[in-house]
């Protein structure tokens, strides 16, 4: 009580006590404006900086898309593909087409040529097309799709002379094989492009629909098509605040400096190449400039792709330039208090009869903004945290769907294991076989069965109405295969008969080595076979498959011995095993796992699933992005009107699917609105509890 008396008294007679005006100046003006200004300088930087790298990680994934998908060649084929992937989805009409093909020309590729033809490989007539080369393609189509369709070759040789002439192509069976792919070709003599696929029905079992041919020569194509379509789409998907173009050093007037550029104040071209000439010159891809982020990439030995962003937003300007009118506002009152004080030696009468409150409130005001400042950096940072550990949580959540996925193999080598030995504990009976293959067609686990005899010969196959694709390909392959093994594992492979399989199989593969990837890829085709009672994966016809071979011996006596080989298809397999786990996802949401899954096929042939995942944009985009870089990428989107964390990655086990994991933000979101209320809490508590020790005390 006696330190209070002092201080009153102090108070009470400030010209005796000789007060020093400078040292009232320097704690209550000078001392909290530049406290303040330096509180809020920080806080704001420390926004920008966040709001900077938020900001470079999307920035630079975007331009990396641009610099990697930026090849004309590429780019071309993904959209070939991307338009066929559509098409596929429908009925082949002439009007369909027509409708596909006006919204293509309309993106620009006016350019490109195009056949198509029905089922009957008969020429499908498109409104203003060129009856030109007509019969040469369609005797192409015929040639290139007969070994998929057919399993014969024949046609590729018989109409040799139409690829030479057409094409330029010495081998045709070589365009077999890049069947979906953007060729180098010569069209007549000028440098072009040559592009086929084959459309197959999704709901007839897979049923031949007919297919497509594109060609175009490359002075058609414009330097830069790609890399412009690229960036155009990116600043028409992103705000009024970012801009994204390429600059050509050499030549300004070829850069790309789009209209969306005038927006942002205070930036001209020249200003612009400059700041990017400067940044190359230090090696710098990324820096800040007029409050303007800039991002760069280099695209060549002239030309760099830039991205500017605003990072200052008006909320937050408005925001401190109001805060500071109200600092200084109260600087002028305080002043004025402390003049009068000054001159008179007395304080107003609010003051007097609140002195002592309004002296402690001010003075615990300083510690309270320093609590403030710290207690929004750890929000900020709990925050990041938490959506750090999410990614974290769906990064290993598809990782162990796609290790699992070896588990669903071995089950799958269990099944087959079941399946011969049921075959023989059946006797063999062609109908029971037939029900087994049929419980494990519709578990996408089987799609062809051979059981051969101990001569080599094809005793029973599933099913027994063969589909259209590679049959008589397989029947033929088959038996040699099978006679090979039998013959060593019945130790007659030195035998007359074995020898003359010998050489019946080495015929074969001289007149097949075109269609399954040389000699080479024949003798893997038998090494496949040879590990018995092991899920084999192997390219066939430029799909993948898994074969399963096994002995079925029902006696003890070699002579009794037969061989099962099992062939299906690993992509229907594997795409059986992802959509159980989506749906298992959607089943556990209310759980604690909360995960979503979604699909989606690299080549755009099949559908995703689940199929309303389509009309989020942002899968179309993340797809993009994976594709280009091969790596998981990450985003926040917004679903059903709730904030998500997304992330797509590609899987190192299904490879033809990309796998999109995703989790609400709502326990993070709730957490972060806790921490906040809390903190509030806490200063407004403060405050009250230093008024009210305040009038206690004095």
């Amino acid at each position: 009580m006696q330190k209070l008396q002092i201080m009153n008294n102090t108070i009470k007679k400030p010209a005796a006590d000789k007060t020093n005006i400078a040292v009232l100046l320097v704690f209550f003006v000078i001392l909290p404006v530049f406290l303040f200004n330096l509180g809020l300088d920080f806080v704001l930087e420390k926004i920008y900086r966040q709001r900077s790298v938020e900001y470079s990680q999307q920035i630079r994934r975007n331009l990396m898309t641009v610099r990697s998908e930026g090849d004309n060649e590429r780019y071309l084929q993904k959209q070939l593909n991307f338009m066929y992937g559509r098409l596929s989805e429908e009925i082949i009409r002439p009007e369909t087409i027509q409708g596909f093909l006006d919204k293509f020309r309309a993106r620009g590729f006016d350019f490109v040529n195009f056949r198509f033809f029905d089922a009957n490989r008969k020429h499908i007539a498109i409104k203003g097309e060129s009856k030109k080369y007509q019969a040469f393609i369609r005797k192409i189509f015929s040639a290139l799709s007969q070994p998929e369709t057919e399993g014969e070759s024949e046609l590729l040789g018989k109409y040799r002379s139409f690829f030479m002439t057409f094409l330029g192509v010495n081998s045709p069976a070589d365009l077999v094989y890049e069947k979906s792919s953007l060729v180098d070709v010569s069209l007549n003599g000028a440098p072009g492009f040559f592009y086929w696929n084959t459309i197959y029905s999704h709901l007839e079992g897979g049923k031949f629909k007919g297919g497509l041919i594109a060609f175009f020569e490359k002075s058609a194509v414009s330097e830069d098509l790609a890399v412009k379509s690229l960036l155009y789409k990116l600043n028409q998907e992103s705000g009024s605040d970012t801009c994204y173009g390429f600059l050509d050093s050499n030549e300004l007037n070829r850069s790309y400096l789009p209209e969306k550029l005038k927006r942002i104040k205070g930036l001209t071209p020249k200003g612009i190449s400059s700041q990017i000439s400067g940044m190359r010159k230090k090696l710098e891809t990324e820096a800040v400039y007029k409050g303007v982020l800039f991002n760069t990439l280099q695209l060549d030995a002239q030309r760099d792709l830039f991205c500017l962003q605003l990072i200052r937003e008006k909320s937050f300007d408005y925001g401190a330039f109001l805060l500071r009118i109200f600092v200084f506002i109260s600087v002028l009152i305080i002043l004025r208090l402390i003049l009068d004080f000054r001159l008179s030696g007395e304080l107003p009468q609010i003051l007097r009869k609140r002195k002592a409150v309004l002296t402690v409130a001010y003075l615990v005001c300083f510690p309270l903004a320093a609590f403030v400042v710290v207690g929004c950096m750890q929000v900020s940072t709990f925050y990041r945290m938490e959506r750090q550990s999410i990614y974290g949580r769906l990064e290993n959540h598809i990782n162990s769907i796609d290790e699992n996925y070896n588990v669903a193999v071995k089950q799958l080598e269990k099944n087959y294991l079941k399946l011969g030995e049921s075959i023989v504990g059946a006797g063999f009976r062609p109908e029971r076989i037939s029900d087994l293959c049929r419980e494990l067609k519709d578990r996408n686990e089987l799609r062809k069965l051979f059981i051969l005899d101990k001569e080599g010969r094809i005793e029973f196959s599933w099913p027994r109405a063969e589909s259209h694709t590679g049959n008589d390909l397989l029947k033929k392959l088959v038996p040699a295969i099978g006679a090979r093994l039998i013959a060593n594992f019945t130790g007659q492979k030195h035998s007359l008969r074995s020898r003359i399989n010998d050489m019946v199989f080495d015929s074969i593969s001289k007149g097949f080595s075109e269609l399954v990837g040389g000699d080479d890829g024949l003798n893997g085709l038998l090494k496949a076979f040879e590990k018995t009672e092991k899920v084999t994966e192997l390219w066939f016809a430029n799909k993948r498959y898994y074969v399963y071979s096994k002995f079925l011996l029902p006696t003890s006596d070699l002579k009794d011995v037969r061989l099962m080989f099992i062939w299906n298809d690993s992509g229907a397999f594997s795409q059986r095993y992802l959509k159980k786990q989506v749906e298992n996802a959607l089943d556990s949401r209310a759980g604690l796992q909360n995960i979503r899954l979604a699909m989606m096929s690299r080549s755009r042939t099949i559908q995703p699933f689940p199929k309303e995942f389509t009309k989020y944009p942002f899968s179309q985009i993340m797809l993009e992005q994976v594709l280009a870089t091969e790596a998981k990428q990450s985003s926040d989107e917004e679903l059903d009107g709730r904030n998500w964390l997304v992330t797509a990655s590609p899987l190192k086990r299904i490879p033809d699917s990309i796998l999109f994991a995703m989790l609400p933000l709502t326990e993070v979101e709730e957490e972060f609105r806790r921490m906040v209320f809390t903190l509030f809490a806490v200063v407004v508590c403060c405050l009250m509890m230093s008024v009210f020790a305040a009038k206690k005390l004095f």
